[in-house]
């Protein structure tokens, strides 16, 4: 009698586990209305697996896919099928972008410790000041050929679009990227012209150093006590301008430096 209640209960262990095991692979999917579009977040169990943007307006109507793989946050567009972007974070956990181009690399940006002192060789760096301190990245733009670049869609994303450098998972970084693309004004901040600059990042620096990781021409503002700030411009390795400004009113100076000093 006893054997026979514990198989009973045995059994009756093995179908609950089953069953749950079972509802935990459950797919669902849940779409959010947004301007000029809605957002489909696909899951399983209560994981996210991807999500998908889809955009529409007047004699118009694009896709944006986001998924996960190999570590990575892919995302494509059906408007732009030649441009990829890939998101990652790298072995010290710092966050990493990279936008492709026809399975080429046009533009990386990959966070990085900012040390004057040890400033990576023959690089661009550039400081985005963001929740009240600076993060610093690598840039590398790679010449492609001469043909037209079907990518503006890409580019603004990947320039625009919000990234989370304080979390350290791409499971949390996948699931901040999905509630970005919930809120009511997201195609908005990325696409919406004199609405999107609104939320323009605030840049503090653009630098170049040579083979000697020393900064050799840019501009780079700071912070200073009882002041608002200071910032410097750099030409042949010396500081040749300096003043004091707000970090508002040196996003002009900034601007002015950049198309200044912009390629030809």
């Amino acid at each position: 009698m006893k054997n026979q209640y514990n198989l009973k209960y045995l059994l009756a262990f093995i179908l609950l586990f089953m069953s749950a095991s079972s509802f935990s692979q459950i797919k669902q999917s849940i779409t959010v209305k947004i301007e000029s579009g809605q957002t489909t977040k696909n899951y399983k169990g209560e994981q996210l697996e991807s999500f998908l943007v889809e955009m529409v307006a007047v004699n118009y109507g694009n896709a944006l896919t986001f998924t996960k793989a190999n570590n990575r946050i892919v995302i494509t567009n059906a408007q732009e099928p030649n441009a990829t972007i890939k998101i990652y974070l790298n072995d010290e956990k710092m966050l990493g972008r990279e936008l492709l181009y026809k399975n080429t690399v046009y533009l990386a940006v990959q966070e990085i410790k900012f040390d004057i002192d040890n400033l990576p060789k023959n690089s661009t760096i550039s400081i985005e000041w963001k929740n009240n301190k600076p993060i610093s990245y690598g840039v590398t733009l790679n010449k492609l050929t001469s043909e037209d670049l079907d990518l503006d869609k890409m580019y603004k994303l990947f320039v625009r679009m919000d990234y989370p450098n304080e979390l350290e998972t791409d499971d949390a970084i996948f699931e901040h990227m999905a509630e970005f693309f919930s809120k009511e004004d997201a195609l908005l901040r990325i696409y919406e012209g004199a609405y999107a600059m609104q939320f323009n990042k605030s840049i503090v620096a653009n630098l170049k150093t040579d083979e000697y990781g020393k900064i050799k021409e840019g501009i780079i503002w700071s912070p200073k006590q009882n002041k608002d700030g200071q910032y410097q411009i750099y030409s042949n390795g010396k500081i040749v301008v300096s003043g004091d400004q707000s970090l508002t009113d040196f996003q002009q100076t900034f601007m002015a430096y950049m198309i200044k000093h912009q390629p030809n």
